[in-house]
């Protein structure tokens, strides 16, 4: 038989409603809390990139920029839809001036190409394209689906331990209460750094990253009741 920790308390209950009666109810309250699990392949990148170029004065180095930024937006576009790029000026009155890229998309090979543009791509002195980071998530859509299943999981699993109350204590116990709260944990493949190493080191060879996976936890905790007669 599964070994089950068992709470388990003796209450008063008072009936609410149009039918209580006036007589208190004893009440037996079991609870227990246990997790659920499941590993999810993600379907989302979220990448930001900086574009950035150094000159004399502000200005000189804005016109340099514009050159170098110009040319990847027009690669993002043929790459992206405009609803996937997101793009934000850094203003400044140094001599080096900054455009940040973020990229969000379920077109994950497709961040790949990115970062072989900018690995095999000739820049200016002092000017060109880094990543910010390439981080993976699950879509809003694939997130609450997930959620779904797992508090299906999560309801199977409180049946059996009813099952157990039941025989362990005596019958007539049901479930009274049921919740849980969701945990992500990102498992990000290895080879995620290997994408900086080679931009930076502007290999020849094509960069292939692995989104890798995340675990999604719920918590769950459940309670059980039997009114005592």
């Amino acid at each position: 038989m599964k070994k089950l920790l068992i709470v388990m308390y003796v209450f008063v209950f008072i009936p609410f409603g149009s039918f209580a009666k006036d007589t208190k109810n004893l009440y037996s309250k079991v609870s227990t809390t246990f997790t659920v699990s499941k590993s999810i392949n993600c379907d989302e990148a979220v990448a930001k990139f900086v574009v950035y170029a150094e000159g004399d004065n502000y200005s000189l180095a804005l016109e340099r920029l514009s050159k170098i930024n110009n040319a990847f937006i027009l690669f993002l576009e043929k790459e992206f839809s405009k609803q996937e790029v997101k793009t934000t000026n850094s203003y400044n009155y140094s001599k080096t001036a900054k455009m940040y890229i973020e990229i969000r998309t379920k077109k994950i090979k497709k961040i790949s190409d990115v970062l072989d543009y900018i690995a095999k791509k000739q820049f200016l002195y002092k000017a060109g394209i880094k990543p910010v980071y390439v981080n993976f998530d699950l879509s809003e859509k694939l997130k609450n689906r997930i959620k779904q299943n797992l508090f299906r999981a999560a309801l199977i699993e409180a049946k059996k331990r009813l099952s157990i109350v039941n025989k362990t204590l005596s019958e007539g116990y049901k479930i009274s209460k049921i919740s849980s709260y969701s945990q992500y944990q990102n498992i990000y493949a290895q080879n995620r750094e290997m994408a900086f190493s080679l931009t930076k080191s502007k290999s020849l060879q094509s960069i292939r990253i692995t989104p890798g996976n995340i675990i999604v936890k719920s918590n769950v905790s459940v309670e059980f009741i039997k009114i005592l007669k």
